[in-house]
Parts: structure tokens; C-alpha cells; sequence
């Protein structure tokens, strides 16, 4: 228990003083850093697999919402036209009309909500793929710098100097994965 506790203090002592180059037994002559940092979030943000993502997912996105906007337009407009021409309808026939529109806005409401799902989706699926290549390069990078852990910028307290190894995961990442394709089904005809 004691060795426990004098290893943690000892690793706790050089990753606060900044000494990343004491080696596994605690001796400065390795190279081998105890810890490296990687800042997922700005991976995540600035890789060109991620930015080529979000750009396909806004451009379907804004697409469909155009075409709701025109669709919804044109079910408005039917119900100018049918309050316009109430006098001269009959009150089924009119009841009727009221309802088949209504039908019609609450489907669309409910396809519009679907389909935001359905790119939420997406966005989560490009996510996960291009995080799942970005564990495999920083298990590449931990392998070749035998470096025995690698945080995430976000999990680290305070203010320390450990070797940041994210430049080089998104230049690897951008090697290995320029670009994502894609894909968000249609939504089905109503």
C-alpha cells in the first residue's frame, strides 16, 4: 500500500512540475512520457472528415426545410381559400376540407420531426466513425511514443504541461479519413 501511494505521489510530482520525460520508474533518462493529452473535441471540430460532415448534414438539412417551408405554404394556402369560400359551402363539405388539411399540417409536423431525427442520426453515426478512427490513432501514436496513457483534454484538472498530441491525430486523421460520405434516407411520400 505504501509503494502504492509513493508511486502516485511520485507520478502526481512529475506531471505537475512538467516533468513528461521521467520514465516509467521514475529516473529522467527515458524519453517514454507517463502521459499525453488529446483534445477530442477540437479533433472533432476541425479534422476535414468532420467538417465535410457537417457540411453535407446542414446543406440536406436546409434543403428539406425548404421544401417544408413550401409545403406548409401551400397547405396555408389552401386554408385562405377554403375559410374564403365557406359561405358558399356546405357545412360537411366544409368540415370535411378543415380536416383533411389539419390531417395534412399534423403529418407534416410529425414527417418534419422524423426527419430531424433522421439527420441527428447522421450527425451521431459521423461522429462515432470518425471517433472510433481517432482511438485507433491515438493507440497508433501511444504505441510508437510508448506512452502508457493518453487523456482527454477535457478530463485534465488544473493547469499542466503534458505533450498535447492532437496536431497529430488530426493530421493523421485527415490522411486517413479526408472525407465522410453521408447518408440520411428519404423521407416517405405522404
Amino acid at each position: 500500500m505504501i509503494m502504492r501511494s509513493f508511486a502516485f505521489w511520485t507520478l502526481l510530482i512529475c506531471v505537475s512540475a512538467g516533468m513528461v520525460g521521467c520514465s516509467r520508474s521514475g529516473a529522467s533518462g527515458d524519453s517514454a512520457a507517463l502521459l499525453s493529452v488529446v483534445d477530442t473535441q477540437f479533433v472533432l471540430r476541425n479534422a476535414q472528415a468532420a467538417k465535410a460532415a457537417a457540411v453535407q448534414i446542414d446543406r440536406m438539412r436546409n434543403d428539406y426545410e425548404a421544401s417544408m417551408i413550401g409545403r406548409r405554404n401551400d397547405l396555408e394556402k389552401q386554408a385562405r381559400e377554403l375559410a374564403a369560400a365557406r359561405a358558399e359551402m356546405d357545412a360537411d363539405a366544409y368540415s370535411q376540407r378543415v380536416r383533411t388539411i389539419t390531417n395534412q399540417l399534423d403529418a407534416l409536423g410529425k414527417e418534419a420531426e422524423a426527419r430531424e431525427q433522421a439527420f441527428d442520426s447522421a450527425s451521431s453515426d459521423a461522429s462515432l466513425k470518425i471517433g472510433t478512427t481517432i482511438i485507433g490513432i491515438v493507440d497508433e501514436i501511444r504505441a510508437e511514443r510508448q506512452i502508457p496513457a493518453v487523456l482527454d483534454r477535457s478530463s485534465v484538472v488544473g493547469n499542466m504541461s503534458l505533450p498535447d498530441i492532437t496536431p497529430e491525430v488530426v493530421r493523421r486523421l485527415d490522411q486517413k479519413m479526408p472525407a465522410l460520405a453521408i447518408s440520411v434516407p428519404a423521407a416517405a411520400p405522404k
